[in-house]
């Protein structure tokens, strides 16, 4: 079977006070995906002075970041995405891919959100949150 790559196709948000949203991410961009959890260090001096391995583990958020499209309809896709980022509450998210996977989260926008005109898409969009992001 071969390995099946490729878009993310939409992005939802139920925010509890804001209501709900649906954005467009845009095609044939990178999409970073980190499903949170633990790091475990990674330092050579990780050791005791007899010579057994410290497993120093951290935990860490989830993320997902890429450039949804903006300036499509109203309300715009960049001031919606600003609404959100200034609400001091958490909400679900869910990641649609290509291939029919489909992640889900709850977090917030983590990142400084500026609107490219040009390119019509939407830059530093990063949502982030505790525990980890899950495959539905």
């Amino acid at each position: 079977m071969a390995y099946v790559g490729g878009d993310l196709i939409e992005i939802t948000v139920n925010h509890p006070t804001l209501g709900s949203f649906r954005f467009d991410p845009k095609g044939s961009e990178d999409v970073e995906i980190d499903f949170g959890g633990y790091v475990v260090a990674d330092g050579d001096d990780s050791v005791t002075g007899a010579g057994t391995n410290i497993k120093q583990m951290n935990r860490k958020r989830w993320s997902v970041a890429c450039p949804p499209v903006g300036w499509a309809s109203d309300p715009d896709t960049l001031e919606s995405l600003q609404q959100i980022a200034d609400s001091t509450v958490e909400a679900p998210w869910t990641f649609s891919f290509l291939d029919g996977t489909v992640y889900k989260g709850t977090g917030s926008i983590s990142g400084d959100l500026k609107g490219n005109k040009n390119a019509g898409t939407v830059t530093g969009f990063k949502v982030a949150g505790g525990g980890k992001l899950e495959k539905l």
